[in-house]
C-alpha cells in the first residue's frame, strides 16, 4: 500500500494472516484513530515517519509481528508490540517508550537506538545488528534471554540504565 490514513476516531483492524506491507505513511487524523494488528498478522512498515504518529498503533495480540524495514533511518512508534523486528539497515530510533512481549530482533546492518525512552523486552532478544543507547535517561529492561549473534554489537555511551534478567549469550 502507499499511504493509509484513518480519518477520524475509527479503528482499522488488520486481520490478514499474510503480510501487509505499507511503503507510504500509516497515520490517523485524530488521537483516537487506531490501527490494530490482530492475532496472526504481520505488518511490514517501509516509511521513515513513525506509523500512527497521530493515533494509536495496537500490536500486542499474540502472535503478531511489526517489522520496520525501510533501507533508511526510521522512527519506531512507542507502543507495546508482541514481536518487533528492525531490519534492512540504517538506524531505527524509538519515538516513545516501547515494550515487546515476545521477541525483539535486530537484523544485520541495522541499529536500534533507544534514545531517551524506556525499552522493555519481556521475551527473547536477538542482536545481529546493533543495540545502542547513548542517553543517560530512559531505562532498558531485557527480561528474557539476550543473544548477541556473529556481527552483532551492544553499545552505550553516557551510562544508560540496562537490566538483564534472562542472561546474555555472546554467540559471535
Amino acid at each position: 500500500y502507499c499511504n493509509v490514513t484513518i480519518s477520524g476516531a475509527y479503528v482499522v483492524t488488520n486481520k490478514n494472516t499474510g503480510t501487509v506491507t505499507i511503503s507510504g505513511t500509516l497515520n490517523g487524523t485524530d488521537a483516537a484513530s487506531e490501527w490494530v494488528n490482530s492475532t496472526g498478522t504481520s505488518l511490514v512498515y517501509n516509511n521513515a515517519t513513525q506509523p500512527m504518529a497521530t493515533g494509536l498503533l495496537t500490536a500486542s495480540a499474540n502472535p503478531n509481528t511489526v517489522t520496520y524495514n525501510l533501507n533508511a533511518a526510521q522512527s519506531v512508534k512507542g507502543t507495546t508490540y508482541h514481536n518487533l523486528t528492525v531490519s534492512n539497515g540504517n538506524t531505527k530510533t524509538l519515538a516513545g517508550n516501547t515494550s515487546i512481549n515476545n521477541a525483539l530482533t535486530i537484523a544485520t546492518g541495522t541499529t536500534l537506538q533507544s534514545s531517551t525512552f524506556n525499552l522493555t523486552s519481556s521475551g527473547t532478544t536477538s542482536i545481529t545488528g546493533t543495540l545502542n543507547d547513548n542517553s543517560a535517561t530512559g531505562t532498558n529492561l531485557l527480561a528474557g534471554a539476550v543473544t548477541i549473534n556473529a556481527g552483532g554489537t551492544w553499545t552505550t555511551t553516557n551510562n544508560p540504565s540496562f537490566t538483564f534478567r534472562g542472561g546474555i549469550t555472546n554467540a559471535g
